[in-house]
């Protein structure tokens, strides 16, 4: 995760003590004279100026790693795997109940699973939420395109756009609160 004080870095002696603080829309670590980094009920001083070239050299490959890995980050990939089948989910609002549930479950399923592929391969913070929400949701279309349910067109909509607002919030949310990489 971005926030960890990077290992091999505490001291022994107090030198400016770091801080969770927020930064634009992810969390970093700030020097601050007056306050402490608690973590699990202990105090670490960490001195900022003790990291060395090599530890900077080992974390910027590290985050290069990641974004590199990310098929989120890749404008191809993403309309593949994400954009495609959120503009099936739509367009499968005009067609009959029985082919509009084999598209949605089909398209659920692809973006659940390539989300879930996505966070183990690189570490993508929104992907490890938005990939069993995506597998969820099939549950619920199942329910209305057998017939478990039965609402009308009306619950098709609701149900999309709950899934695909759901998703967007869920992306936005975690990776504010966690960063782009954890």
């Amino acid at each position: 995760m971005g926030d960890e004080i990077i290992a091999g870095l505490v001291t022994a002696t107090p030198v400016a003590p770091l801080r969770f603080a927020p930064s634009g829309h992810r969390r970093s670590l700030q020097s601050s004279p007056d306050t402490k980094a608690w973590l699990g009920g202990s105090v670490f001083w960490a001195a900022a100026s003790s990291v060395t070239a090599t530890a900077k050299r080992k974390l910027m490959a590290n985050i290069t790693a990641q974004a590199a890995g990310d098929w989120a980050g890749r404008n191809r990939t993403r309309i593949l795997i994400w954009w495609l089948p959120q503009c099936a989910v739509i367009a499968g609002l005009v067609v009959d109940v029985p082919v509009r549930t084999a598209i949605w479950s089909a398209a659920l399923a692809w973006m659940g699973t390539a989300c879930l592929l996505n966070a183990r391969r690189c570490g993508r913070t929104h992907c490890r939420f938005t990939g069993p929400f995506y597998l969820a949701t099939v549950i619920p279309v199942l329910a209305l395109g057998l017939g478990i349910v039965s609402y009308g067109i009306e619950s098709w909509v609701v149900l999309g756009v709950f899934i695909l607002v759901g998703g967007k919030l869920i992306w936005w949310a975690s990776e504010r609160a966690w960063g782009k990489f954890s």
